[in-house]
């Protein structure tokens, strides 16, 4: 018996819109705050040139975690592309937990 969730397809778009944005804006809140607090930090332990130092590498860390998010979702496609293809139980648990 075979069940499939088709809720991406059937679901009004603004609910889906709230469903996946929300962790997405509360994970880039988090990061943002921790930021913050590190700046403050930085800021009494090093002083400016530690600030600066910071505000230069942030931005550089925001896009690598742009570029490796997008490398993992690309390869988890066609992965699981590939895998679906067997029937076998444990060779789709093992690719789903690559």
């Amino acid at each position: 018996m075979e069940t499939t969730n088709h809720y991406l397809t059937d679901a009004p778009i603004g609910k889906l819109m709230m469903k996946f944005s929300i962790p997405c804006i509360l994970s880039l809140l988090v990061s943002s705050l921790y930021n913050i607090v590190d700046q403050i930090f930085i800021g009494w332990g090093v002083g400016y040139l530690g600030n600066g130092a910071t505000n230069v590498v942030f931005p550089i860390t925001i896009i690598a975690l742009a570029i490796a998010l997008m490398i993992a979702v690309v390869f988890r496609k066609l992965d699981s592309e590939n895998c679906n293809d067997g029937e076998d139980i444990a060779e789709n648990n093992i690719c789903n937990a690559i």
